[in-house]
C-alpha cells in the first residue's frame, strides 16, 4: 500500500486521492505503486493526511486549502514544508527565487537591485535561444514560450518592484552567509565568489546577475515522467494547461543588475 512519507526528501510531489481513486492505483496492472517505492512522490488519501496534522507540512497543506482529491503539489525547493498546486510552481518558484536573491545582495549592503530583461535558455544549454531563422516547428514553439515568457515578465515586474532600492543598508557578511545556506542559495558558484569578495575586503561597485529561474522545479516535476506519468493523470481530469504547464521543459535567464554606489 501506498504510505505516508514524513521527510521532506521523500515527498517532493504529493499526489491527494480519494479511496477508490487509491484502490484503483494499487491494483494497477503495470505495477505503478512499485514504481512509487523508490521514487519522492508520496501519494495519499485526503483524509489520512487529514489526521496527520502533527507535521508542519500537513498543517501548510490544511491553512492552504491543499488537501483536495486530485491535487498534485510540488515541492518548494527553498522550504519542504510548503507546496505549490503543480499549475502554480513555476510560477511562485520564479518569484520566490529572485526575492531570495535580492535579500541576499542588500544583506551585503547593496543599494538597488534592478531588473533588466527576460531571456529564454535552450532546453540543452545555458546559451541564451534566438528565433530569427528557425524552422518553422521551432518557430511555433518559440511562440509558444513568447506567451509564457510575457507571463513571467509580468510577474517579476508586478510582483516585484522593477527596481527595487533602500536607503541605507549595512553589509552583513555573516547574516547574508546564514540566509544563502538556509534558503539552498550555497550551490551558486557567483554568489558564494561575491561573498568572498566582501570576506577579503574587496570594494564593489555594480555586479550583473543573472538567475536562471526553473531549473529546480523542472528537475522535481520531471520525476513524474520517470514513473509512469500518463498512468497516474489518467486517474484525474487533466485538462490541456495543465499537461503543457507540466510537461513545458522552457527555462528563462533573468538579468538583474546590483549596486552598491
Amino acid at each position: 500500500m501506498f504510505e505516508f512519507r514524513a521527510q521532506p526528501t521523500e515527498r517532493k510531489i504529493i499526489v491527494i486521492v480519494d479511496y477508490d481513486t487509491k484502490r484503483k492505483l494499487v491494483l494497477d496492472p503495470q505495477g505503478l505503486e512499485k514504481k512509487m517505492m523508490n521514487s519522492p512522490i508520496m501519494i495519499i488519501e485526503d483524509d489520512e493526511l487529514l489526521e496527520r496534522d502533527n507535521y508542519p507540512f500537513v498543517v501548510n497543506l490544511k491553512q492552504n486549502g491543499l488537501i483536495e482529491p486530485g491535487k498534485i503539489l510540488i515541492q518548494d525547493y527553498y522550504d519542504g514544508d510548503n507546496y505549490f498546486p503543480a499549475t502554480e510552481a513555476k510560477d511562485n518558484t520564479a518569484v520566490e527565487k529572485v526575492m531570495f536573491y535580492q535579500t541576499f545582495f542588500f544583506l551585503l549592503g547593496a543599494k538597488t537591485f534592478k531588473y533588466l530583461e527576460l531571456a529564454e535558455i535552450s532546453d540543452n544549454s545555458e546559451t541564451l535561444t534566438k528565433v530569427e531563422g528557425k524552422a518553422s516547428s521551432k518557430v511555433f514553439s518559440a511562440n509558444a514560450d513568447a506567451e509564457y515568457k510575457k507571463r513571467i515578465e509580468n510577474l517579476l515586474k508586478y510582483q516585484l518592484s522593477v527596481e527595487s532600492q533602500v536607503r541605507e543598508q549595512k553589509c552583513n557578511i555573516d547574516e547574508a552567509e546564514n540566509f544563502m545556506y538556509r534558503k539552498r542559495l550555497n550551490n551558486d558558484s557567483f554568489l558564494k565568489n561575491i561573498l568572498e569578495d566582501f570576506k577579503y575586503g574587496r570594494d564593489l561597485k555594480q555586479t550583473n546577475v543573472k538567475i536562471r529561474l526553473f531549473q529546480e522545479v523542472n528537475q522535481t516535476i520531471s520525476i513524474l515522467g520517470n514513473i509512469g506519468f500518463d498512468t497516474l493523470i489518467s486517474s484525474f481530469k487533466i485538462d490541456a494547461e495543465f499537461k503543457k504547464e507540466i510537461t513545458s521543459k522552457s527555462d528563462f535567464l533573468a538579468n538583474f543588475i546590483v549596486s552598491w554606489m
